[in-house]
């Protein structure tokens, strides 16, 4: 029991630590060469979501099965915990050995997992592999290693493999020092909100903003979240900066609706936020607490996140309508494109991407690339759903929105994002009686 999985029966990681140390003893003396791959099943998380938590043990004792019937004597097959696996094998000679095995690990994972009542379940792998001596010579070490190229593969499009390297440590340690300042930023006042308007495309008028974080880095100045939002969302930093950022979106909301100006507020939530019970409970007592009017405050969530969250989202996103806090799909068009959750979730507002904005803005554009917008705006209209596109950049891209039925957008043909005092002064407001976001 203390060295076995009680679900697999394959070694543990208590049990896999002592064969890697054993085995680094013997390949010091033979002076062969050991891979350690560790295995992340995708799609893993969807399937137990959907059928429950039955299905998806059956699922990974299928996917056991099937690994150890790609094993050689002497290797090791391991579960970590979750839908994480771990193969040691002794590479003899073969610089193609590791190579060999992750394509016939893909392969295996691939194919179709045919459970009980019917089910059928697709999935796949992602491979980091890290090797003994030539990445480290420390058992901990290869097993943080073998992790750390595990997400990389994940980062280039899962379903794939990749080896260690010295650079995925740079980018380790750099991680590890952006989250020891992520977690002091809040308390040291380095986050602060800009806004971007969101217009009515007829007439010009602002009827909405979004607000986008900004980190006010000690030493590298002003960071977008693209530099550091991945390190809060693995860390779980994530909870703390959101409720900061609907507290002072309230806070800023409730400000602008004092001065006599009702315009929504957009604020974006990650994936981890709808997988918390308590979020709602956040979001509700940010709005007690300013006074906002909950139905100007929108959240903006991907599609993937709605797809990555089944279980938790519906009961959520129920909630939040409830007290009036509308719903937006950020990237349209970019991920599932779904025409079942637009209909199954309280949506009121689909974003349509930048991405199909930037091909139509040649005086000769992208004819399908037209009749995608032209569909999206179709259906939510037909739904009752309002579109904004996003990045509008030209009058050109301007002119055939609106010739498409396209309401509402937003770019940097009407403005880029704006800290709150430029944003007060945009509204018509006197900046000195705006809240200091």
């Amino acid at each position: 029991m203390a060295h076995y999985d009680s679900l697999t029966g394959l070694p543990n990681r208590l049990l896999l630590t002592s064969r890697i140390r054993q085995a680094m003893n013997r390949q010091s003396v033979q002076r062969n060469q050991l891979a350690l791959m560790f295995l992340d099943l995708d799609q893993f998380k969807f399937v137990n979501d959907s059928h429950g938590h039955t299905v998806g043990d059956e699922l990974l004792k299928l996917v056991s099965q099937r690994l150890e019937g790609l094993l050689e004597e002497g290797d090791t097959l391991a579960r970590l915990g979750g839908d994480e696996f771990v193969i040691l094998r002794v590479i003899h000679a073969d610089d193609n050995a590791c190579i060999r095995l992750s394509e016939d690990v893909i392969h295996a994972m691939n194919r179709l997992f045919m459970l009980k009542g019917g089910i059928d379940a697709q999935i796949g792998v992602s491979i980091g592999i890290a090797q003994y001596p030539e990445n480290t010579a420390s058992t901990d070490d290869l097993l943080t290693f073998a992790d750390s190229a595990m997400y990389h593969a994940k980062k280039s499009g899962r379903n794939t493999y990749a080896f260690y390297n010295d650079a995925l440590t740079v980018a380790a340690n750099h991680k590890l020092r952006l989250a020891v300042e992520l977690r002091q930023c809040v308390q040291n006042e380095e986050l602060e909100l800009y806004y971007q308007p969101q217009v009515d495309l007829v007439t010009g008028d602002i009827i909405g903003v979004e607000a986008l974080l900004r980190w006010h880095h000690p030493e590298r100045g002003l960071l977008s979240p693209f530099h550091f939002i991945d390190v809060a969302e693995e860390r779980s930093i994530i909870h703390d900066i959101t409720q900061w950022v609907v507290e002072t979106g309230c806070q800023q909301l409730k400000a602008w609706q004092d001065a006599g100006v009702n315009v929504s507020m957009a604020v974006n939530i990650s994936p981890r936020n709808l997988a918390d019970v308590a979020f709602t409970q956040v979001v509700f007592e940010a709005l007690d607490r300013t006074g906002a009017d909950p139905r100007f405050l929108e959240l903006e969530i991907t599609e993937n996140t709605l797809i990555e969250n089944q279980a938790n989202a519906l009961k959520v996103l129920e909630q939040l309508r409830d007290k009036g806090v509308g719903i937006a799909i950020d990237d349209f068009g970019t991920g599932y494109s779904s025409m079942a959750y637009l209909k199954r979730y309280p949506i009121s507002k689909l974003k349509i991407d930048r991405h199909f904005i930037k091909d139509i803005q040649s005086q000769s554009p992208d004819e399908q690339e037209v009749a995608i917008v032209s569909a999206m705006i179709a259906m939510a209209d037909s739904l009752g759903i309002g579109v904004v596109a996003e990045g509008i950049e030209t009058l050109h891209q301007k002119a055939i929105l609106h010739e498409l039925g396209c309401t509402f957008g937003q770019g940097f043909l009407y403005r880029r994002p704006i800290p709150a005092v430029e944003m007060s002064e945009l509204l018509g407001l006197d900046p000195e009686g705006e809240c200091g976001a």
